[in-house]
């Protein structure tokens, strides 16, 4: 299966810009693979807490992308590499409206899931994740004078933290129903993390690939000890590449099909 040419749809991290993914288009182009980055979603402010308001339009607009490629070539192998939350949160909603269509059916050759998916099970997780998508370095700089105040608020409020990340862990209320969809039991997975990482606590993740594999979906994992969120490729680039290489050589690849009326109401 080597041989086979793959469409790479790369689903950015909240803040991420295109030429953030440039190098990961690099990675796959060299493969000789196509590459389909998509960050209109990634610019998360905190005017645009409530995320789920805009998901939809971009799961919308993903899809429709997808099913213009299946008319134009109707053997199409696509696969999806998400970036943390910001891309599992559309990539969830990709998946709902998918779920919607009871005459339709579409199955990615595969999954790559990078730093993700996971909870953010404390404020300080949501607090990092906040500071960490913003493109401003203005905002940035807000955000770290306010960095007293927020700890301090922390723990005298702590009691209430905790129910707030209840209450509004948009994260958490999208997965759960991940794998409530029945084609991403047929959609092998790889799983790309760090024991370390300050945003996605590694054992929301593993939770997660707990739930993979008891589901039977067929689950490729690769963590690091040491490394950073969204950046495995930059601080270990060969076994990144390894890993990555080795998961697109071993699909079983095949051909999704669209019923016409896919994702459109």
């Amino acid at each position: 299966m080597s041989g086979k040419k793959l469409n790479i749809l790369l689903l950015g991290w909240a803040g991420c810009n295109l030429k953030n993914l440039g190098k990961y288009e690099d990675v796959y182009r060299s493969m000789g693979h196509t590459t389909l980055p998509y960050t209109e979603h990634c610019q998360i402010g905190i005017q645009e807490f409530r995320v789920h308001s805009t998901l939809r339009k971009h799961a919308r607009i993903v899809c429709d992308k997808i099913m213009k490629l299946h008319k134009e070539d109707s053997e199409i192998s696509i696969v999806c590499h998400v970036f943390s939350n910001g891309g599992g949160m559309l990539w969830a909603e990709i998946c709902r409206q998918m779920s919607l269509q009871n005459q339709s059916s579409f199955r990615f050759a595969g999954l790559i899931f990078d730093s993700c998916p996971g909870e953010l099970v404390n404020i300080k997780n949501m607090w990092n994740f906040f500071y960490e998508s913003q493109r401003s370095e203005a905002v940035r700089a807000i955000f770290y004078l306010l960095t007293p105040l927020f700890a301090f608020l922390f723990f005298v409020f702590y009691a209430f933290t905790g129910q707030f990340m209840q209450r509004y862990n948009f994260d958490a209320a999208y997965f759960d129903n991940w794998l409530k969809y029945p084609f991403l039991k047929q959609t092998p997975a790889l799983f790309l993390y760090s024991k370390d990482d300050i945003l996605i606590p590694s054992t929301t993740v593993e939770d997660m690939i707990r739930r993979q594999r008891l589901a039977g979906v067929a689950t490729t994992v690769k963590s690091w000890k040491h490394s950073t969120h969204v950046q495995h490729l930059r601080r270990h680039p060969k076994e990144y590449i390894e890993e990555v290489t080795h998961f697109l050589n071993s699909l079983d690849f095949y051909t999704g099909f669209f019923m016409n009326g896919l994702f459109h109401t």
